[in-house]
């Protein structure tokens, strides 16, 4: 929400004009979907709209399913081989920082990956920064702790993650894209509270990882 938003809302509203939203990322049952004063909310699927009606959404939701995620299963896909995990090819996909999982959050994945790279440097690592997230720092980050081997993607870099041998994130959708390109998924959070993609972990698309040791 923002008050922009808000204002244009309350206009339709006013107006008696039909508003909508588009879901655009993960949504899980949260207070600031609730009493939303949109009309319909397009959701993916049955279980985003239980989650917004858990929410006290207060408005209808219509599921449609998701076409980009759609376009992928018809793409050719190359399975990660993982024969020599000494040697494999990583991409760090992080979070914004500016959603339900804070700035914090993403600062701790990073220095637990690139503590992992630096102690298996026959791998490689790419970074790849959220387009809303900051830049600047993830560039600092890896600058100040003298990783000259990490490579960092600009935003405008087309992701192709058949380039790949394991994907780590945190609570993105790309573990859904990830997941559909086969490629082994690792979440990195500071706790089990933080956590909002449980599925990868309960269908086993993904391992759930804490700390480097578990990493």
């Amino acid at each position: 929400k923002t008050d922009k938003l808000e204002c244009s809302y309350a206009v339709c509203n006013e107006k008696r004009i039909e508003s909508l939203a588009i879901q655009h990322g993960l949504i899980k049952k949260n207070l600031k979907y609730t009493s939303l004063p949109v009309s319909n909310y397009l959701v993916w699927s049955d279980k985003f709209e239980n989650e917004l009606s858990e929410s006290y959404a207060g408005c209808k939701c219509t599921p449609i399913g998701c076409a980009y995620f759609d376009q992928h299963f018809t793409s050719k896909k190359n399975k990660s081989d993982l024969s020599d995990i000494n040697h494999c090819n990583i991409i760090f996909l992080p979070v914004s920082g500016y959603s339900q999982t804070p700035m914090t959050e993403v600062v701790f994945a990073f220095h637990i990956c690139l503590k992992y790279i630096k102690e298996h440097n026959d791998c490689e690592l790419t970074i790849k920064p959220h387009p809303g997230g900051d830049y600047e720092l993830i560039k600092k980050l890896i600058t100040e702790n003298e990783y000259p081997s990490v490579k960092l993607l600009d935003n405008d870099v087309e992701l192709d993650l058949d380039r790949y041998d394991i994907v780590v994130t945190m609570n993105s959708t790309i573990g859904i894209e990830s997941a559909i390109y086969r490629k082994p998924i690792i979440v990195i959070l500071s706790s089990m509270k933080m956590l909002m993609v449980a599925d990868y972990i309960n269908y086993k698309i993904g391992e759930f990882v804490t700390s480097y040791e578990e990493m």
